[in-house]
């Protein structure tokens, strides 16, 4: 598939004896925005049959949308590893989760847990130097590559999947 443009088509229905207008999105020639989906990107089908119908004050927020998110080819652009399971995700903004759904939902919940000492001993490093990282990632916000935020804060402390802490030490290498 190539996206060649975004083009709102507006059109009338009818919902009993009223009439109202939707917009739907023209990708190339014969070509129509379906939907998307965490795994494909974007869906698109020849002819006019199952394309999505959008409100038409919300169709231009949704195309550029679509063009933050997706490439010409309907995949998603910014895409990473989930820090728990693999699985590919796009992070949109950096502050985002670095979770996959099914992860921050906590439907896999597979991925072993690690704590301060855990993560100290799997890093090759003291406590005190765990506890420095993490203190400068708090106050920068936690910018990219600089220290995994923990997924939760516990009273005995932060807590990360293990995994990862496993993709920041093989960043650092």
């Amino acid at each position: 598939m190539e996206i060649k443009e975004y083009t709102i088509l507006n059109f009338k229905g009818m919902n009993g004896s009223e009439q109202y207008n939707y917009d739907v999105l023209q990708l190339n020639d014969d070509l129509y925005f379906c939907g998307t989906t965490p795994e494909d990107g974007i869906i698109a089908k020849s002819g006019m049959d199952f394309v999505s119908h959008f409100a038409p004050n919300k169709t231009e927020k949704y195309v550029e949308y679509l063009k933050k998110h997706f490439d010409e080819n309907g995949r998603w652009r910014n895409l990473e590893a989930c820090a728990c399971c693999g699985r590919q995700i796009s992070r949109p903004t950096p502050n985002d989760s670095n979770l996959c759904y099914l992860c921050r939902e906590g439907f896999m919940g597979k991925e072993p847990l690690v704590g301060h000492s855990e993560t100290a001993e799997i890093l090759g490093w003291d406590k005190r130097k765990v506890s420095t990282y993490l203190q400068r990632a708090k106050k920068k916000d936690w910018p990219d590559g600089m220290f995994p935020k923990p997924i939760q804060w516990l009273a005995s402390g932060p807590i990360w999947f293990r995994n990862q802490i496993i993709i920041y030490r093989d960043a650092q290498k």
